[in-house]
C-alpha cells in the first residue's frame, strides 16, 4: 500500500463525548471574548455532536494505510485494535505523543505531535498497529 491517511487523535465510534463541557470551558477561557466565546462554544458543541454520531465500523475498508497520532492515554480512542484494522486494507500504525488532546494541538506537546505528523507524512509504507516504522 502506498501513502497513508494521517489522523490526529480522531474520535471514532464515541457514544457521547465524555468531556464535552470541560472542553467547552477551556475553549471559552482561551477565546475570552463574550459573544465570540459563545459562538465558538456553540460551534464546538455542534462539531462534537456530529462526531458522536460517526461510527465507521461496518463500512467499506479504505485502500490506504492509516497513521494514528494520539496521546497516551487518549480520551478519544473508543475502538479496539481489531476494529481499527478492519477499517483499512492497508496497515494501521499508532504513534503515541506525550500530553493530552489539547496540549498536542496547541500546548506544551504540540511540537512533539507535529514532529510525529511530519514523520508520518514521509512514510510510504507503515507497519501494523504497535510496530515501529519501516527502516530504510
Amino acid at each position: 500500500v502506498s501513502g497513508a491517511v494521517t489522523m490526529f487523535d480522531a474520535p471514532m465510534a464515541q457514544v457521547e463525548s465524555p468531556h464535552l463541557e470541560a472542553a467547552v470551558e477551556r475553549l471559552r477561557a482561551v477565546v475570552d471574548h463574550g459573544d465570540i466565546a459563545d459562538r465558538a462554544a456553540d460551534h464546538f458543541r455542534s462539531c462534537v455532536h456530529l462526531l458522536d454520531r460517526y461510527d465507521p465500523r461496518g463500512g467499506v475498508p479504505v485502500h490506504a494505510s492509516i497513521v494514528d497520532v494520539r496521546p497516551s492515554p487518549s480520551d478519544c480512542d473508543f475502538m479496539g485494535t481489531e476494529e481499527k484494522q478492519a477499517l483499512t486494507r492497508g496497515s494501521w500504525r499508532e504513534l503515541r505523543s506525550s500530553g493530552e488532546h489539547w496540549t498536542m494541538i496547541a500546548g506544551a506537546n504540540a511540537a512533539q505531535a507535529a514532529g510525529m505528523l511530519v514523520q508520518s507524512a514521509g512514510v510510504c509504507e507503515v507497519e501494523p498497529l504497535g510496530a515501529g516504522p519501516i527502516q530504510r
